[in-house]
């Protein structure tokens, strides 16, 4: 098994940016995954030392593709864990909920994220699907199933399913009540109104000021030259 990175035109990835595969669980059977593509759209922004992971699928596929939209910025020390262990191996009951992905011959394509997400710093994020425009404060640690859109987890906010339910994330602020020397006391949500504008127009902010930073103080990854049938 192994991990192809394709970088479109128009996105910045600084070299200290760390892309991994990881195993799932022996499901006791051969994972005969042969190649995992991750391909980063235009104005996608990788901070140095920012971590991107998948765990890709428990079943049989020669070949995944994955994508992530534009204009996402996964801040320094982010860490992003795309969990991709249910992908082919969806019940019936499923198969009609699932529309971030579709098979074409043996290439299982997977459209994994979405755009003007924000993955700020020490941010831990695990989930199988994000959508549009949510914001990961720093120092969040969120692990469900899927996000939504226009969301906001706001700095030191805990988030992950209980087992039984979903968390269907769509236009929430997450955050923390604390006591006394800042301990957390519980997590608490409520509405984001407009939530998707006012995500897209912050992450677009952040991103201007950022990507001329990076270009001038550290060193990019080369864009795929998609001339060379080879790379892809």
């Amino acid at each position: 098994m192994s991990l192809l990175l394709v970088i479109e035109a128009g996105a910045t990835v600084c070299e200290s940016a760390k892309f991994s595969l990881s195993h799932p669980p022996s499901s006791g059977e051969n994972n005969t995954v042969g190649k995992i593509k991750l391909i980063i759209g235009q104005g996608n922004v990788f901070h140095p030392y920012s971590c991107f992971q998948i765990i890709p699928p428990t079943a049989n596929q020669k070949q995944i593709s994955v994508q992530i939209g534009s204009n996402n910025l996964f801040e320094e020390k982010s860490q992003v864990i795309l969990d991709l262990s249910c992908h082919g191996t969806i019940t019936a009951e499923e198969e009609g909920e699932q529309q971030s992905s579709d098979t074409l011959g043996d290439c299982l394509k997977v459209s994994a994220i979405g755009s003007y997400n924000n993955f700020s710093a020490t941010c831990r994020v695990e989930c199988q699907r994000i959508g549009n425009a949510n914001i990961f404060g720093p120092k969040s640690n969120v692990l469900v199933k899927s996000v939504d859109n226009g969301n906001l987890f706001q700095a030191g906010s805990f988030v992950r399913e209980d087992g039984t339910n979903d968390v269907r994330c769509q236009e929430r602020v997450f955050y923390v009540l604390t006591g006394e020397s800042n301990s957390v006391i519980r997590n608490k949500c409520r509405k984001h109104t407009d939530g998707v504008r006012k995500n897209i127009v912050e992450v677009s902010t952040l991103l201007r000021a950022c990507k001329k930073i990076l270009r001038d103080n550290h060193r990019i990854m080369a864009v795929t030259d998609f001339d060379d049938e080879d790379a892809l």
